[in-house]
């Protein structure tokens, strides 16, 4: 009896390897400064594997103790505990990583501003796209 041996893989090439950015300014288009609050600055589709999460610090924030977190409404904390905003550096998030996203996430910035009214930071998520077109072929 012979045995039927298939292999299947997919293009590695087909794979979509996306990253997504939100920015938050310390003040309002009118000067004045932003409230804290949480702010919705992108969505990360079901499927989504996250690589990496990075908050860049473009500008350092002026105010009493400025902090930002990355993640949801239900987890603001999710993909970046809340973090200092008064030096302009780089900051890369280690919570949540290697994980599959189940369902479609609105990703926030949960901004405590401390009355600053100079300030730039932007959240980026680096994922995979589980949901990309692949192409399948047997061997």
């Amino acid at each position: 009896m012979a045995t039927d041996i298939r292999r299947e893989a997919w293009n590695a090439g087909t794979v979509d390897n996306i990253a997504v950015q939100g920015t938050i300014d310390a003040t309002e288009r009118n000067g004045s400064s932003r409230a804290d609050g949480v702010y919705a600055v992108m969505r990360l589709p079901a499927g989504a594997i996250i690589q990496k999460v990075y908050l860049d610090r473009l500008e350092s924030f002026d105010g009493a103790i400025p902090t930002v977190s990355i993640g949801t409404e239900a987890v603001p904390a999710k993909y970046l505990a809340a973090t200092a905003l008064d030096a302009a550096t780089l900051v890369v998030g280690s919570l949540e990583l290697d994980t599959k996203v189940s369902v479609a996430e609105d990703i926030v910035l949960t901004l405590v501003n401390g009355g600053s009214t100079v300030g730039r930071a932007t959240a980026y998520i680096d994922y995979i796209d589980t949901a990309a077109r692949r192409e399948m072929f047997t061997v």
